[in-house]
């Protein structure tokens, strides 16, 4: 009898986290989409997330990015408070490193803090963040390999044009 009831609450906890895929939450936070996906081409490519205060308190949120990705983002607001059911959009402008390229994984984080707590004991979500860089240096071989084939072209397109003129 007892597994049967712990099996049906396993099958009931799965089934919930099934039904909110695009959620992921935590006590007194939620955010959404649950992952961020940033392909720079160009500086300031901006991603929105949406951080709601799933708590029956006002609590104090604090978004940054972990590690040594933290200064890859310009994140506005970065501190914010939200009011029980309240939700707030949060930019996160990619701004990397001039000489950056590749493929990177970061976490961006968001924490909650009740503003009455004495011990700034907080609980958050890490959104996973997959940044696409393409390198402009990798570009510059290219756009001069085309640029002296397209003159090659232009005066052997001359030269041939010339001598039919005077033959």
């Amino acid at each position: 009898m007892i597994a049967r009831v712990i099996g049906f609450l396993i099958l009931l906890v799965i089934l919930c986290l099934a039904l909110l895929p695009n959620q992921a939450w935590a006590a007194g936070v939620g955010v959404s989409p649950h992952e961020l996906d940033f392909e720079a081409r160009s500086p300031g490519s901006t991603r929105t997330l949406h951080v709601i205060n799933s708590g029956n308190e006002e609590s104090h949120y604090k978004v940054y990015a972990e590690g040594e990705y933290e200064g890859w983002f310009e994140i506005a607001p970065d501190e914010f408070s939200l009011a029980p059911s309240e939700s707030i959009e949060v930019k996160l402008t990619l701004a990397p490193p001039s000489k950056a390229s590749g493929e990177h994984r970061a976490n961006i984080c968001v924490v909650s803090f009740e503003p009455s707590s004495g011990l700034q004991v907080g609980v958050g979500v890490k959104v996973p963040a997959h940044i696409s860089l393409s390198s402009s240096s990798s570009l510059l071989p290219m756009v001069i390999s085309i640029g002296v084939v397209s003159l090659a072209v232009l005066v052997a397109g001359c030269f041939v044009w010339r001598n039919r003129r005077t033959a």
